[in-house]
């Protein structure tokens, strides 16, 4: 072997024996990293954070999304969005990028996800009959049309979630909060609510009743 070949095959040595950084390791790495940026440069704008989204992923229009639920949810909404976005603003956005990165590779295939963290997830009209989702959390998850027949969602958490469309029929919800959640033409035949915090939840044009 020449004297290229025997370096090219000892830098592939020492790069294998690197130590690796697992998934979750990574998303903590990303979500300090974004605290740290975010103190010293006092928060991001937008066109940054969509910029960061884009990389993970995210599509822009997610992320501006996001930016607008969170300015609606400050109790110190202005008139007008500040034109950069403050750090305490920025991290909790940053840290559902990183969100991002631990649930990304959530399998739908298996039923078991108890206490899985589904956060602002994607599950319109997806088939997650007979699923097991106790302490879950699905706020402000999209669940618009999805079949949860027969789902227990004990205690599970799907707050500001929208179940428009949603088939509940014989599901469990002891104990879940479901509070500010759309459930507009829902249906829930013999759906189990004992418990269930519904304060703001949107009820109209359901079908069937429920036990609550």
């Amino acid at each position: 072997m020449n004297d290229l070949g025997s370096f090219e095959a000892e830098g592939q040595k020492r790069n294998d024996q690197k130590p690796r950084i697992s998934e979750q390791e990574a998303a903590e790495v990303f979500g300090l990293a974004a605290r740290l940026h975010a103190e010293k440069n006092s928060g991001y704008s937008p066109e940054e954070l969509m910029q960061a989204g884009v990389e993970a992923g995210i599509p822009p229009e997610l992320v501006q999304q996001a930016i607008k639920k969170l300015h609606a949810r400050s109790s110190q909404q202005q008139a007008h969005p500040p034109r950069r976005i403050r750090s305490t603003f920025s991290e909790s956005l940053i840290a559902g990028v990183s969100r991002f990165f631990s649930r990304k590779k959530v399998s739908l295939s298996k039923k078991n996800l108890r206490g899985s963290n589904l956060e602002a997830a994607n599950l319109r009209n997806r088939d997650l009959s007979g699923f097991f989702l106790q302490g879950a959390n699905l706020r402000d998850a999209d669940l618009s049309d999805a079949n949860l027949r027969g789902a227990n969602l004990k205690g599970a958490n799907l707050e500001s979630a929208n179940l428009q469309g949603v088939d509940l029929s014989e599901a469990i919800l002891l104990g879940a909060n479901l509070e500010n959640a759309n459930l507009d033409g829902a249906i829930l035949t013999d759906t189990i609510l004992t418990g269930a915090n519904i304060r703001g939840a949107v009820l109209s044009n359901r079908k069937q009743s429920f036990v609550y």
